[in-house]
């Protein structure tokens, strides 16, 4: 695995969350194929997973949620499917498909 990749991504994941407030698991992918490797490298969903579980691991206070864009935190509802969370999506292909995405438990909306 290319694990010099990961640790450039995982810094890049750590500031899309402090800017948004969220990660939006597209995001991995998209910091990863921004490195440089890929979609159709073997290696790519792998890594893109380890990190993933990396990024988890570092923040084990984020629940894993689901919202639609472009208001994600506003639509925002848990999601309890963490083994099968998908880090691949792409949002403007897949426009009103359900969004995963990781945040603080306090920022969810109250229901």
């Amino acid at each position: 695995m290319k694990t010099e990749l990961l640790e450039l991504l995982l810094p890049d994941l750590d500031e899309e969350y402090a800017t948004g407030g969220f990660l939006a698991l597209y995001e991995v992918s998209w910091n990863l194929a921004g490195l440089g490797l890929d979609r159709s490298d073997p290696t790519f969903a792998p890594l893109a997973r380890e990190a993933y579980v990396r990024f988890r691991a570092q923040h084990p206070d984020l629940v894993l949620a689901r919202g639609t864009w472009p208001d994600l935190l506003a639509t925002a509802t848990p999601a309890f499917a963490e083994d099968d969370a998908e880090v691949d999506l792409d949002p403007r292909t897949d426009a009103d498909a359900p969004i995963l995405f990781l945040v603080a438990p306090q920022d969810l909306p109250t229901p």
